[in-house]
């Protein structure tokens, strides 16, 4: 069934010609405790800035900036995918993107004229790009340890893990789990200190085990 969804910018749903994708996740730094997007792309940047740790606060197509004409700069107006606040209290506008590549002369203009925009009023701006985040497996392992994140643990059981475990270099994530099988630390605790950044952890694209070749 479709659900439509309203923002400043407008309504939103699933109703329509085909392809669609648009869903939410649970996002504690919501003010209503799920994050909504549009695509792929806006999902991947979303569960990006969700695990970002400076940044506090998410919203999504929040307000359309104004800039009147000056300095040699048109007049424009815009809608940025997500505003976000971080931890030192400025403000972030946030446009999700596939690639570079993707971007029609068109649209890099616009993004040039908006990004030369808030310099000039000395606000925070940037694109995002999936193909960045997709670079070494580190949004396929965010995605993997988003949920593990999610979980609440008892302060000792964390210490205790962070003090076995905080005595190994960063490695990929299938070295930390042949850590934590010698540290007899259980794997939805390590994923959760990963994901929390409480241990160094190198990106590389993701072991599907079940395709190796059997071993006994």
């Amino acid at each position: 069934m479709a659900r439509a969804f309203k923002t400043a910018r407008g309504r939103m749903s699933n109703a329509g010609d085909n392809p669609r994708f648009i869903g939410r996740i649970p996002c504690a730094k919501t003010d209503s405790g799920e994050l909504w997007y549009r695509s792929i792309t806006e999902l991947y940047v979303g569960q990006f800035l969700v695990w970002s740790p400076n940044v506090q606060k998410i919203f999504y197509e929040q307000r359309q900036l104004c800039f009147e004409a000056a300095d040699g700069l048109p007049e424009l107006a815009c809608w940025p995918d997500f505003e976000i606040v971080l931890d030192s209290g400025e403000i972030e506008w946030i446009e999700a993107k596939a690639s570079p590549e993707s971007l029609s002369e068109k649209e890099k203009a616009q993004l040039a004229m908006i990004a030369a925009h808030c310099a000039r009023e000395n606000r925070r701006y940037r694109v995002i790009y999936r193909s960045d985040l997709e670079k070494h497996g580190f949004i396929d392992t965010i995605t993997l340890l988003r949920l593990y994140g999610q979980l609440t643990f008892k302060s000792q059981a964390l210490r205790t893990a962070i003090a076995r475990l905080g005595r190994y270099e960063a490695t990929h994530l299938e070295g930390w789990r042949a850590n934590a099988r010698a540290e007899r630390v259980p794997l939805d605790v390590l994923y959760h200190l990963l994901y929390h950044h409480q241990l160094p952890l190198i990106y590389r694209p993701l072991v599907h085990t079940e395709l190796r070749p059997w071993q006994n």
